[in-house]
């Protein structure tokens, strides 16, 4: 992770209406990240931003309904909160869809 600004994974196809799933295995030194699921085409935000911890695993909803971008290409983006000055090692996986 970057020290500022975002990092976004490569491209993954929504398949469902479900929610998406992020599962974080581990973040260098405990810290936080913000974390969205965006739009490949357009950039913008797709859900609402989350706070993801070390070790967890969140469900991430869809603003308007995961229906509205079935065969869409989504990407995770994170980004370490305001006042972090330092690289952020992080590893997991993701999913745009929970089933």
């Amino acid at each position: 992770m970057p020290r500022f600004g975002a990092d976004t994974t490569s491209e993954l196809e929504k398949e469902n209406a479900s929610a998406g799933i992020n599962n974080n295995d581990s973040t260098g030194g405990g810290k936080t990240l913000n974390t969205s699921i965006r739009s490949a085409y357009s950039g913008a935000d797709i859900t609402p931003v989350y706070q993801l911890s070390s070790g967890s695993r969140i469900v991430m909803y869809y603003n308007g309904g995961g229906d509205n971008y079935i065969g869409s290409d989504t990407r995770l983006a994170m980004a370490p909160q305001f006042g972090n000055h330092v690289k952020i090692h992080t590893s997991g996986s993701w999913s745009p869809d929970s089933y």
